[in-house]
């Protein structure tokens, strides 16, 4: 469930989201926050937490229509500093990627091609390890979850669990919808 009161959300655009039915639909961002001389990001939902273990889960939907546009779901220390695993158009190909980025140094720690439109993602922090996860929402795929990726998580404790779409045009052509949030 997302409940919009608990949330902060940064650099918010009012206009350009909406929460309806317990979906919530964003407008896909303009900017990117990967590496450093990143862009500003609009529409970033941060939940914050106070765990240390963390386990969340969303339902995504979006059919990325160019390179590196995405919505995911990560744990946020800041725009230099995060993990989060997307659905997005990476390198031509519809694809779920798992990245790490440590002082604005990003690192590619697992992709799969993906087509569906919709997909459940998960990212767990237990103890020092951070995995993430992914299960198709159709009834022809088996709905277990698979493991795309683990780490060490990084230094000093999120700031929370960041729900963001990045890399749109900025003509407000696609939008992506969460549903189905669970932490």
């Amino acid at each position: 469930m997302i409940d919009i009161m608990h949330w902060q959300l940064l650099n918010e655009r009012p206009a350009h989201w909406q929460l309806d039915e317990q979906t919530l639909s964003v407008q896909v961002s303009q900017g990117n926050i990967w590496g450093y001389g990143n862009a500003p990001v609009n529409n970033l939902f941060l939940l914050p937490i106070e765990s240390e273990e963390i386990a969340a889960q969303v339902t995504v939907e979006l059919t990325p229509q160019r390179s590196y546009e995405q919505a995911g779901v990560a744990l946020y220390w800041d725009d230099n500093n995060y993990i989060k695993i997307s659905k997005e158009m990476f390198n031509g190909r519809l694809s779920l990627v798992f990245v790490v980025e440590a002082a604005g140094r990003p690192s590619i720690e697992g992709i799969t091609d993906f087509n569906d439109s919709a997909v459940r993602l998960s990212i767990t922090k237990q103890g020092s390890e951070v995995s993430v996860h992914y299960s198709p929402t159709t009834e022809q795929h088996n709905a277990e979850w698979q493991t795309l990726g683990k780490t060490q998580s990084l230094a000093g404790k999120p700031q929370g669990v960041m729900l963001y779409t990045f890399g749109g045009s900025g003509r407000g052509d696609n939008t992506a919808q969460f549903s189905e949030f669970a932490y």
